[in-house]
Parts: structure tokens; C-alpha cells; sequence
């Protein structure tokens, strides 16, 4: 029996995974029994059939963790098997979960798993008994960063699961992360000093509410690197300066007011490093929203508005002359 959290049931379907041994039971045409034009029996079908189908492109892996291909997924669905399936009627019913049930709100799933299930290899060979263990390792997988799966969209409404995807992709953006070995098998890094510069954001104004929560500076391991002269307005407020290792400085954090609103630029940031996973960043981002967010202000009337109140009396001070022609 396993429990997933805040789970839509069947959008596990790719991870809930178990490798037949053979194809029986799926549609398909083999060589030794099917002629033109006629359907192969039940009893027809042995062991040694070879099911033939057509693809509109090349196969690229048979990892159905990681693919979202319809070609390849087509394979996968002819040879694992999964905790629910559907009949030709688009009707839910069991395959490897005998039976399942949810709480009121539909937040905790509870599958009870068929027993007497095996992995077997392409040989029919067991390998290993199916455990609820390699559901969750199938979740862990999908939800590692380090695999690019295109199929992480189905999990994310598992509670956690965004988390760890961050948490994986902000490991992978460290000096010291790898991603697999070289042919000689040393470590190699997910991203070089080669692909960025390290960069050092320090925070010059700790009283202002953007830098709430933070350390004196944040390390960022690898970004793109910025220089000045950046041609802005002079900011109202300046909250953060950025040194890079080839000794470049920028403006990275400004703060403007206009009118009844607030601006914060912000310029750490990149579409190939991993920067908005680091917590510190985000830190950033969150603050800066409550910062700008709207308030209650009193109203502001421009112009030439009436007056409030007439002024009555003498002007008893005044500059004799100062008004008269010369």
C-alpha cells in the first residue's frame, strides 16, 4: 500500500511503472499468424509473435521516466503496466492497484498494490518483487532536476514536489555539483566557469525592508556578467551592488518612486543558469513584492484647488518700495 499526497490519481500514470515480460493481450499483427486482411486468434498468438507497428519519427529512448514524445510513449504504454488503466470506454479500472480510496478533500491517495507482482528483464527473467519503494523512487526521479524529464508537469501537484525540484536544480548550480562522469570517469560539472562568472551581490542599504532576512552579501557561483556605465536615472534608493570576478561592479538593486508608486529593478537572472532557485533570490523577489505592493494613501489633489479657509487681518510686515517702478 503506498500514500501519495495532493496526487490527481491518474496522473502518475507515466511513473507508476512494471516491465512485462511479453506483449500478450495487446493488439497487433505478427508474422507467423497473421495474413492479409485477417486478425490473428487468441490461441494463435505463442510466445516467439512479434508485434509490428508504425512510427512517425525516429526513437530517441526507451525511458518513459523522462520522455514526452507520443512515439516513444506508445512503446512504453505496450510494456509496463501501470496503478490504473483504462478500457475502450475511457473507463478507470484496476491494474497494479487492486483498489484505492481518497480522503475528504482529495488530498491523500491510498493504493493497495496487487501482490505477487515481479520486474522481469527482456528475457522473462525475475528480477525483483514490485515494493512500494519503487513507486516513490519513480517520483524521486521524475522530480530530480539533474534528469530533464519532460514528464515532471504530471507530478507537480504532489505536495513537495516543486520543492525538490528547486532544491535539486539549486544543487546542481553549486561550484562543486556534478552531473555524471567523463569517459575516464571524473566528475564532471554541471556548468563551468567557463559558462559564467562567479558573482558576489552585496547589500549596501541593510535598513531598507528588500534585504529583510538576508546576510551581508549573496554568492551567486555563476552568472552573466554585467558592467557599467548603466544608463539609468539616479535611483532613489540603491540596495544592492554587484562585484564580478573579472572585477566588473554593477547596479543590481534600485529603487524608485513615482507617484503613488514603487519600482525595484533587480538584475540577477539568466534563462541557462539556475539562479532563481537559490533561496537567498527568492528571498529577494518575495521581499520586493511586499515592498512595492500598494497601500492605503491619502488622497493627493493637483492643480489650483480652492482654499480651505479665508485669511482675514492686516499684512503688518511688508517691504515698502519693493513694488515700485523705479
Amino acid at each position: 500500500m503506498q500514500t501519495m499526497k495532493r496526487l490527481l490519481a491518474f496522473a502518475l500514470a507515466l511513473t507508476m511503472v512494471f516491465a512485462l515480460a511479453a506483449c500478450g493481450g495487446k493488439s497487433g499483427t505478427t508474422d507467423s499468424t497473421a495474413a492479409a486482411g485477417t486478425t490473428p486468434t487468441a490461441a494463435a498468438v505463442t510466445e516467439n509473435a512479434v508485434y509490428r507497428t508504425l512510427y512517425a519519427s525516429e526513437v530517441t529512448t526507451l525511458n518513459y521516466l523522462i520522455t514526452g514524445q507520443t512515439n516513444e510513449l506508445n512503446i512504453a504504454a505496450n510494456v509496463v503496466d501501470c496503478l490504473v488503466e483504462y478500457d475502450s470506454y475511457g473507463n478507470v479500472e484496476p491494474a497494479l492497484a487492486t483498489s484505492w480510496e481518497q480522503n475528504e478533500d482529495a488530498t491523500v491517495w491510498t493504493f493497495h498494490i496487487r501482490e505477487g507482482v515481479n520486474w522481469v528483464d527482456k528475457d522473462g527473467n525475475v528480477v525483483a518483487p514490485v515494493t512500494a519503494n519503487d513507486w516513490v523512487s519513480s517520483a524521486h526521479y521524475v522530480c530530480d532536476a539533474n534528469n530533464s524529464s519532460d514528464t515532471f508537469y504530471h507530478l507537480n501537484n504532489i505536495a513537495g514536489a516543486e520543492a525538490y525540484y528547486d532544491w535539486t536544480a539549486y544543487q546542481m548550480a553549486l561550484p562543486d555539483a556534478t552531473d555524471g562522469t567523463d569517459d575516464d570517469g571524473n566528475a564532471v560539472k554541471f556548468i563551468t566557469n567557463e559558462d559564467g562568472e562567479q558573482e558576489i551581490l552585496w547589500v549596501i542599504d541593510p535598513s531598507h525592508p528588500i534585504v529583510a532576512g538576508l546576510d551581508e552579501k549573496i554568492m551567486i557561483p555563476h552568472e552573466e556578467m554585467y558592467g557599467e556605465h548603466f544608463d539609468i536615472p539616479q535611483p532613489d534608493e540603491q540596495v544592492f551592488i554587484s562585484w564580478f570576478e573579472g572585477g566588473e561592479v554593477f547596479r543590481s538593486g534600485c529603487c524608485w518612486h513615482r507617484g503613488k508608486g514603487k519600482v525595484f529593478y533587480f538584475r540577477p537572472g539568466h534563462e541557462a543558469f539556475p539562479i532563481y532557485y537559490q533561496p537567498e533570490i527568492q528571498q529577494v523577489i518575495v521581499n520586493a513584492v511586499k515592498w512595492a505592493a500598494p497601500i492605503d494613501f491619502p488622497p493627493v489633489t493637483y492643480g489650483n484647488p480652492p482654499a480651505i479657509m479665508e485669511v482675514h487681518g492686516k499684512l503688518e510686515h511688508s517691504i515698502q518700495g519693493l513694488h515700485q517702478p523705479k
